[in-house]
């Protein structure tokens, strides 16, 4: 049977072969014998019927398979961390816990009410592994912090989007379990979050820290008590382009020092530690930190250096926990995740903000604004 692009070249292709088998083979073997079991003609027509709309078809499945191939193949070569095998062999620290992805819909009733992006273990429908994750995670934190002497834990990420808010926010959920005196600080005064996360439709800041660092306020005017949480917390709703002048100033240090001394534990959420110097101030005034690891998001380049700025400072860093970690199906398929953070690529907005000492080189923040109360620094 011969294909060919004409009729006439099908025919002269099949009438080769028989003509020139017999000395072909014989070099294969010599007492093979070919008989014409019928005379090869012209066909008259094409036997297949080619469209180019089956060609176009199958291209776009090869390219698609194609596609899909490689970015697997990119995905797998990524430097990134992908399991709890690459904290170990990558970063050689601590792996404190893993969060496995949640998502969106998680019951039949879901489809019919609004949920929240952010996942907490106090929500009713909060899965039975993904609080069993983040309870593990809250008893292995409280062990080390007692046996430490430490009070002031900050939690924070090298990137936005990489769930860092949303893991402190349960990581304060979870030891106030152990302990009626958890306090939860929203550090992260460029782009707070922590008040959407546990938002109440009845409960206005009229107040927030900032009001408390800047002598307007009262303790008793900006905190606040979470009788369903079982935890205190002092969150803002503001953002501020001088965050860093804030965090930096003797009112935050001094605020840290009274609730470590009236708390069992002090929970700070913190900007990424890349992106602005708040978080490397901040772990300056804790005692431990922990950094959040998004699966398969960051460089694993990125985050060594991250936790080598962090055990500069002069709190512990006590090692990591990976967020986000996505599996097969039929695998474990839900402990927590949502990142929920929000685009600190939106800070332009804010302000032109940058160049603090030698923090110039965090983020796209351009040159130092002139904004009030602001003081440059070289």
């Amino acid at each position: 049977s011969v294909t060919a692009s004409t009729p006439q070249n099908a025919y002269l292709i099949i009438r080769s072969v028989m003509d020139n088998m017999k000395d072909l083979t014989g070099y294969v073997s010599g007492d093979l014998v070919m008989e014409v079991l019928q005379e090869p003609s012209v066909p008259a027509g094409a036997n297949a019927n080619f469209t180019g709309r089956s060609q176009t078809q199958k291209g776009f499945l090869a390219g698609g398979a194609a596609g899909v191939l490689l970015f697997a193949a990119l995905s797998f070569l990524k430097d990134t961390i992908k399991n709890e095998k690459d904290i170990d062999s990558q970063l050689h620290v601590r792996n404190i816990g893993v969060l496995y992805h949640v998502s969106g819909i998680r019951r039949f009733s879901d489809l019919f009410r609004k949920r929240s992006k952010y996942h907490l273990i106090s929500d009713v429908s909060a899965r039975f592994d993904f609080v069993e994750s983040v309870r593990k995670i809250g008893t292995n934190v409280s062990g080390h912090a007692k046996r430490k002497g430490h009070k002031v834990i900050l939690v924070t990420s090298v990137n936005e989007h990489e769930g860092k808010s949303t893991v402190a926010a349960n990581l304060a959920l979870a030891l106030s379990r152990q302990s009626d005196s958890v306090f939860l600080l929203d550090g992260d005064l460029r782009r707070p979050t922590l008040q959407k996360i546990f938002h109440n439709p009845g409960e206005e800041y009229k107040n927030d820290i900032t009001d408390l660092l800047n002598g307007t306020s009262e303790v008793k005017d900006v905190m606040r008590y979470d009788k369903k949480n079982r935890i205190f917390k002092l969150f803002s709703d503001k953002s501020y382009n001088n965050s860093t002048d804030i965090v930096a100033g003797d009112a935050m240090r001094q605020l840290i020092e009274a609730a470590k001394s009236r708390f069992e534990y002090v929970i700070i959420d913190s900007p990424p530690i890349a992106v602005i110097a708040d978080a490397e101030i901040l772990a300056g005034l804790s005692d431990m930190s922990i950094l959040v690891v998004r699966c398969d998001s960051t460089r694993a380049e990125a985050i060594n250096k991250a936790i080598d700025t962090l055990s500069g400072c002069h709190a512990e860093f006590y090692g990591c926990i990976l967020n986000d970690v996505r599996t097969l199906p039929g695998q474990r398929t839900s402990v927590a995740g949502n990142t929920g953070y929000g685009r600190y690529g939106r800070y332009g907005r804010y302000g032109n903000y940058g160049k603090y000492g030698r923090y110039g080189k965090y983020g796209n923040y351009g040159a130092y604004g002139s904004t009030e109360g602001n003081t440059e620094k070289k």
